[in-house]
C-alpha cells in the first residue's frame, strides 16, 4: 500500500495464519512531522478491528534507534536479531525483530 509522496507503508499477511508484517518508510524530508506516529496508530487500530489478526511483526535494520523507539512506544517487544543477513549501502547489516501481540 502506498501513501502520498511523504510515506510508504505496508501491512501484509504472511503465511502464518493470524500474523501480519508491518513496514513503514518515511522519506527523509518528511521525518519528524508525526507521520509515522499517525500511521502506526492507524495500522494498530485497523489490526485490532480485523478479525483473525493476533500478532504484528516488524523487521528493523539494526541500529535504527528511531524506529525501535516508535515500535516500543506502541508496545512492540524485541524478539531477536539476525546478524549480517542483509546488505544496505554496500555493507552487511543485521535485522532486529519486534512483535506486538494484540
Amino acid at each position: 500500500m502506498q501513501g502520498d509522496k511523504s510515506s510508504t507503508f505496508c501491512v501484509q499477511g504472511i503465511d502464518l495464519g493470524s500474523t501480519v508484517e508491518l513496514s513503514i518508510y518515511i522519506d527523509k524530508q518528511y521525518r519528524g512531522k508525526g507521520i509515522a506516529d499517525a500511521l502506526m496508530q492507524h495500522i494498530i487500530q485497523y489490526a485490532k478491528q480485523t478479525a483473525g489478526i493476533h500478532c504484528i511483526i516488524s523487521v528493523i535494520t539494526t541500529g535504527n534507534d528511531i524506529s525501535v523507539h516508535l515500535h516500543k512506544k506502541y508496545g512492540f517487544t524485541y524478539a531477536g536479531t539476525l546478524h549480517e543477513v542483509g546488505n544496505k549501502f554496500g555493507e552487511y547489516c543485521g535485522i532486529d525483530n519486534y512483535e506486538l501481540i494484540l
